[in-house]
């Protein structure tokens, strides 16, 4: 049939029904988001509780180690499958190869390294747990295909099913062996189980193509976009774990410990947003790379709808760091309070950085993002080798201001990809900067009268958690009803999300993921 023809045979418009497939990718992604993240801070909360700030940083070490293989796992062939208007079986085969064979050589390239890295952190005991996470890169290698294109068909309710699933069974084993006594190892195995579950369901709803064959052409065709994607994703990882291994190198594993304590806490609503909107927005963005007015309105909404929600929360966590440092790491995490109020300044900048790479990255900008985050990672490592003469809070500092640079850095690249303008972005601040500081102003003033009167602090943060979420849902209110801006889009969305609507029967539905290698035979992949 001819590009313009219509009928069974014809290729479907990859941009139909995508507000609604969107949407409901959103739906599941946000429910398993707050399943996920609540089973997450209660974990947080009992190994807090029962492992050492030593025993933390030996496994935070461990998995900057992990982190940088994350990034050289596929060179970027896995996005390039998502990513790719035009994909032929061809290209799922050699992905596939490829994926399994790098898993092999960077988790073998660990096992026999284990030793180097321990050494360079100073916790020469923990060769061990540093070679049971290897298992991880061949794992991940062999079930990185299936992931990818669940994620290209947005079949995000398997995805989130099986993410839930695997982090449930792995903290439960972390928790226990923690229990039993065993430090390190118990998060280890923790991280292992849990990428082995993922892995099996992964396979067993969609069994890759089990044949190891090399295509150059189509090959090439993946790593001219993944390539790209891999030097962002290598500068990115030297950005995201450079403090981590300042810290740890010159201050010792205790003071990693604390650190990434702090950190891992402010990057909660990041992973969030990574786990809701990063996989399902790059899919809908790479939908629409060659309309750069509707991705710019999308970019435009996204930020406001963050900004709303991430500002007022900002301003409550640090009124409450105390209070929440308390419940969620328990008394002996005493040091935290100030590196968490400092990373908090920068919460939403830490989140929404992400998506002007994410429409960047869509648009084929993989070069330019790669420039940017060489330079985020210059900004971190250096600030960190010089502010760590005043400890980790110095450290901190250095970090959220580079942060908020490379906020600034990549909202830029997303104004390039589309048709917005630098106003346009400040605009979409404006209101939840002014939710923001009421927010905070009536958080403090509650938390400051109960804190007055001797209240434990449990009912400090419940009581001052209410009442701030009570003002915020008025302002929003307000908002709804006033009806600017981007406000009717907001309340068009959520209107959406309440319905639950049927899908269609569409030959551009997203096929059941349940149906196994079916996902490799949509309608999307050329013959």
């Amino acid at each position: 049939m001819t590009p313009g023809a219509s009928g069974p045979d014809a290729p479907a418009d990859p941009t139909r029904g995508l507000a609604r497939r969107t949407r409901h990718g959103l739906s599941w992604t946000a429910a398993g988001a707050v399943a996920s993240n609540a089973i997450r801070l209660a974990v947080y909360a009992a190994l807090g509780r029962i492992l050492s700030r030593t025993e933390f940083g030996v496994v935070a070490a461990a998995m900057t180690v992990i982190q940088l293989g994350n990034t050289l796992r596929d060179l970027g062939v896995g996005l390039a499958l998502v990513q790719r208007k035009d994909l032929e079986p061809e290209h799922i085969e050699v992905a596939f190869t490829f994926s399994v064979l790098l898993g092999v050589a960077l988790g073998g390239a660990m096992f026999a390294g284990a030793g180097l890295f321990a050494e360079f952190y100073g916790i020469e005991g923990s060769v061990g747990v540093l070679r049971l996470l290897s298992l991880l890169f061949v794992l991940r290698g062999v079930a990185l295909v299936p992931g990818f294109l669940f994620r290209r068909n947005m079949s995000f309710r398997a995805l989130t099913l099986i993410d839930l699933i695997a982090y449930v069974a792995g903290s439960a084993l972390a928790i226990a062996l923690a229990l039993a006594g065993t430090g390190a190892w118990s998060l280890a195995c923790g991280y292992v189980l849990e990428t082995a579950i993922g892995v099996g369901l992964l396979l067993y709803l969609a069994p890759p193509p089990w044949r190891l064959r090399f295509h150059r052409r189509h090959l090439r065709d993946l790593l001219g976009y993944g390539m790209g994607q891999s030097a962002a994703n290598i500068a990115s990882y030297f950005a995201n774990n450079g403090d981590y291994m300042v810290v740890g190198h010159f201050l010792g594993p205790a003071k990693l410990g604390l650190y990434q304590r702090a950190y891992e806490l402010m990057r909660f609503p990041a992973n969030v947003f990574s786990s809701v909107a990063g996989s399902v927005l790059f899919s809908a963005f790479s939908k629409v790379q060659d309309d750069p007015e509707r991705l710019g309105r999308a970019f435009r909404r996204t930020l406001f709808a963050s900004a709303l929600v991430l500002l007022p929360a900002s301003a409550g966590l640090i009124v409450l760091a105390p209070e929440v440092v308390r419940i969620l790491l328990g008394p002996h995490w005493s040091g935290v309070e100030w590196p968490f109020r400092i990373m908090a300044v920068v919460m939403l900048f830490r989140t929404t950085y992400k998506l002007g790479g994410m429409v960047g990255r869509s648009a084929g900008a993989v070069f330019e993002l790669a420039g940017w985050h060489v330079t985020y990672a210059v900004c971190v490592i250096g600030g960190a080798l010089y502010a760590m003469r005043w400890d980790i809070s110095g450290v901190d500092i250095t970090t959220a201001i580079s942060v908020f640079l490379q906020f600034l850095a990549l909202s830029r690249l997303g104004i390039k990809a589309t048709t917005l303008r630098a106003r346009d972005i400040a605009r979409a601040h404006i209101e939840p900067v002014i939710y923001a500081l009421i927010v905070g102003g009536v958080a403090w003033a509650t938390a400051a009268a109960l804190r007055a009167t001797g209240a434990r602090f449990p009912v400090v943060a419940a009581v001052t958690t209410l009442t701030g979420s009570i003002v915020f849902l008025a302002l929003a209110t307000l908002g709804l009803r006033r009806g600017r801006g981007d406000w009717p889009w907001l309340r068009e969305t959520l209107a959406g999300f309440l319905r639950r609507s049927k899908p269609a029967a569409s030959s551009t539905e997203a096929p059941d993921p349940t149906a196994g290698a079916s996902i490799y035979r949509n309608s999307s992949i050329k013959r």
